[in-house]
């Protein structure tokens, strides 16, 4: 069953993805670029492209400033009159919102002398001088800077190597889905946002609930708090961070040599599996508790510290606390300040426990253009727009497969982030990413400079990390 979709488009889809570009004269200043017309229609303008969206191509193969025309053959794929040839007449705009105005002229003709003869759009008369319509105001999108959306630069998905057609194919997928829970699907490529699409009436500021995709953002606090002197580095032992609950309950060796990094990577080696509800720091049994960190601290030890990876957010949780034992502020008022603001982000909410600590093992709720910041962060070695957001050192530490993962879809575990390779036909992806209950994930691509984000309500279904997964596939089909 289709289901009904509010999708924002950044840019017009590729026009002749693939196709060797014609050579053609350069382009007038000022014409080329993202542009939205009156109605809303954007186009991406390069040299040799034309691109209306959603699927309309024209090669461009002439430009004459002198006539104000261009000279375009229509694409193959084009909806109909594929083959035939087109001119697009334009004319200036001063003092208006709208950079200039377009017309075809003529967009049926037989060859290209026949185009060029076609005869002139009256351009004295704009209002009525297209064959007795109006011409076509063209305002520019902004692809950068400060009216870019949320500090994004924005491009269409063919100038960055993206298959439209075939990214189109996941927003099919999802909107052909018969549940109603998927949320988001947003794409960035070369730290650009080329495609973002919303369901079911969430829209580009709706918050989601990211659950356990939460930890990875605690870890980039614990990064900071490291490279701030706050924490003596990820070996520093954890117990020393908590004074004021000392003495814990179990209290020998191995709980002793208990590190943060055992904590990011979960080989602490306290009992709390995540996944068996007999484990005693089974994670409905610390929401049961009214001090969470005296609930983790006074846990069983089931194995030697960094010996074993198990499932833990009890562990994830007390990494947390222990960047605000450290701060003395809460971890999300430490994350408002050190990384949230960097990367402007201000919308969020973040889950507190009975006593006020932040659940810093999930329940982080962001936008999905927020979620793929944090991907781009870690594409980009800490950087966000240039500015140093992370230690690179960090960052690389972070991605690294430091212990294997027992799971299907799951390579290995760094400091909260897993690793995974897909292969699409013979061709395999390596990629890192941040996984949340549900379906809701941020994908990062090293080799293809790509993040991928899905958010889903899905929360406690056998389907919401399958269907991501396929979204996933179908996005990857796109790359070029």
């Amino acid at each position: 069953m289709i289901r009904t979709s509010f999708s924002v488009c950044l840019a017009a889809f590729c026009l002749g993805c693939g196709r060797p570009a014609p050579e053609t004269p350069g382009s007038p200043d000022g014409f080329t670029g993202l542009f939205a017309d009156d109605y809303g229609i954007e186009y991406s303008v390069t040299p040799d492209l034309w691109l209306q969206r959603p699927s309309t191509r024209y090669h461009v193969v002439e430009w004459n400033p002198e006539g104000k025309y261009l000279l375009a053959q229509n694409g193959a794929d084009n909806p109909s009159e594929a083959g035939l040839w087109t001119r697009i007449d334009w004319v200036a705009l001063e003092d208006s919102e709208f950079e200039w105005a377009f017309c075809y002229a003529v967009y049926d003709a037989g060859s290209l002398e026949e185009a060029r003869a076609a005869p002139d759009s009256q351009r004295e008369t704009p209002r009525i001088g297209c064959n007795g319509f109006p011409f076509s105001r063209m305002k520019r999108i902004p692809t950068e800077g400060a009216n870019a959306p949320e500090g994004w630069a924005i491009s269409h998905p063919a100038a960055e190597g993206l298959d439209p057609d075939l990214l189109s194919q996941a927003v099919a997928f999802i909107e052909e889905d018969e549940h109603d829970d998927f949320r988001s699907l947003v794409v960035a490529r070369n730290g650009k946002l080329v495609a973002e699409h919303y369901f079911h009436g969430h829209g580009p500021d709706s918050l989601q609930d990211m659950r356990s995709a939460g930890k990875s953002v605690t870890s980039a606090l614990v990064g900071i708090a490291i490279a701030e002197g706050l924490i003596q580095g990820v070996d520093a032992p954890v117990l020393p961070l908590f004074p004021s609950y000392a003495p814990v309950l179990h209290d020998r060796a191995g709980k002793q040599a208990i590190t943060m990094a055992h904590l990011l990577t979960m080989t602490s080696g306290l009992h709390a599996d995540a996944d068996d509800p007999s484990s005693p720091g089974y994670e409905d049994h610390m929401w049961e508790s009214e001090d969470w960190v005296r609930f983790v601290l006074d846990l069983p030890m089931s194995h030697e510290p960094g010996s074993a990876w198990m499932y833990s957010s009890a562990s994830s949780f007390l990494a947390g606390a222990a960047v605000e034992e450290a701060s003395g502020q809460s971890l999300a008022t430490y994350a408002e300040e050190r990384l949230f603001g960097p990367l402007g982000i201000d919308r969020y909410r973040w889950l507190q426990t009975p006593n006020g600590r932040t659940v810093g093992q999930g329940n982080l709720s962001l936008r999905a253009r927020d979620m793929a910041k944090l991907g781009q962060v870690y594409l980009d070695g800490g950087l966000w727009n240039g500015q140093r957001v992370l230690p690179e050192a960090w960052v690389r530490a972070s991605v690294e497969p430091l212990y294997p993962v027992p799971w299907e879809n799951y390579d290995g575990y760094g400091y909260s982030w897993y690793t995974h390779t897909l292969t699409i036909g013979d061709k395999p992806f390596p990629y890192f990413l941040a996984s949340g209950n549900g379906g809701n994930k941020i994908y990062a691509f090293p080799e293809q400079r790509l993040v991928v984000v899905t958010q889903s309500a899905a929360y406690n279904t056998r389907y919401g990390h399958s269907r991501s997964l396929e979204v996933l596939r179908r996005v990857l089909a796109a790359v070029e």
